[in-house]
């Protein structure tokens, strides 16, 4: 028990993305030359519409605003989507990979603030569905967050839960919409 915790605290220090990697990420071509054969069940897209809601309860979602997001594949190992926040300078930056030695997807979210999030997945193939756990919230490191992304070659749609305490705090859904 002890060997595999330490070899599973390794592999999470080794996957580390901070602000500085993902950034670097970001910014080098789009290529899906040797790419790996997990990341097909994402659709190949370059561009989305995003619609998201969130709110405390399915009572009391709010719809944020659309935005637009662009998307591309790096060194065919990671999927990189940027969107700029309404109010924001920054980029938001999202990028994911596969991790075939644990048979896990891992995905890094960083924020315009510089602040970065990560989240571990786990895929049903024949479904292209991800369910992802959070490791890390940047908003709120005392909470969990869980979703469930479905995709097919159009669109991709989650919804999210966020846990604190064994309480539910906060719901959030979405859909993207392959634009190119």
């Amino acid at each position: 028990m002890k060997t595999t915790l330490i070899a599973l605290l390794l592999m999470t220090k080794l996957y580390a993305l901070d602000a500085e990697a993902i950034r670097n990420i970001a910014n080098k071509p789009h290529s899906r030359d040797n790419l790996v054969a997990e990341l097909k069940l994402y659709p190949n897209a370059r561009e989305y519409k995003l619609t998201a809601q969130s709110g405390k309860s399915l009572d009391k979602m709010e719809a944020g605003p659309e935005i637009l997001v662009t998307e591309k594949t790096v060194q065919g190992r990671y999927l990189v989507s940027q969107a700029i926040l309404p109010g924001a300078n920054d980029p938001l930056i999202m990028v994911v990979t596969y991790q075939k030695d644990t048979g896990t997807f891992k995905k890094w979210v960083l924020l315009p603030d510089g602040v970065v999030g990560t989240s571990t997945g786990i895929a049903d193939f024949e479904m292209r569905t991800i369910a992802w756990v959070s490791d890390t919230l940047p908003a709120d490191p005392t909470s969990v967050a869980f979703s469930i992304e479905r995709h097919s070659d159009e669109k991709s749609t989650w919804k999210e839960t966020t846990v604190q305490d064994g309480k539910v705090i906060a719901i959030g859904q979405g859909v993207a919409i392959k634009t190119k």
